[in-house]
């Protein structure tokens, strides 16, 4: 017989991807990532909370995400540059979480916290991404 550990059924249950702790030119902090719920029993699920490192995310209110839906989240301006699908079934959430002297490249544990268990993971922490063409920069240094 095959066994699966609760924790690993979570993972199954609800997906989450692309996580990544953004910092931007200020040094203000988000949590980028996208969660998908995938649980074959087709319940909903809600994210409880996040952590970086331990330092809770500030999430704001999330709603229930449904079966085969989506939370994606990142920080205003992180939002503000992606287009927005006009799906009902993906929600866009802006978050923040204090800068707790991440380092650009580093990596901290993340967790979250969903209503049926904890998902944890190891997110990159990424410099800021400069827009295409608003900066010029001397390569000859």
């Amino acid at each position: 017989t095959h066994c699966i550990s609760s924790a690993a059924s979570d993972v199954y249950k609800r997906q989450v991807q692309d996580v990544t702790v953004v910092l931007d030119e200020n040094g203000q902090a988000a949590l980028k990532f996208v969660a998908t719920n995938q649980d074959r029993s087709e319940a909903d699920h809600q994210l409880v909370s996040a952590e970086v490192d331990g330092t809770r995310v500030n999430l704001g209110s999330t709603k229930t995400i449904g079966y085969n839906c989506s939370l994606v989240s990142d920080s205003k301006d992180g939002l503000d540059r992606i287009p927005e699908a006009k799906d009902a079934c993906i929600q866009y959430v802006a978050n923040s979480v204090e800068n707790k002297d991440f380092a650009y490249g580093g990596n901290v544990p993340v967790k979250f916290n969903f209503d049926a268990g904890t998902v944890e993971v190891t997110a990159t922490v990424s410099a800021p991404t400069v827009p295409s063409g608003e900066r010029e920069m001397d390569f000859t240094r």
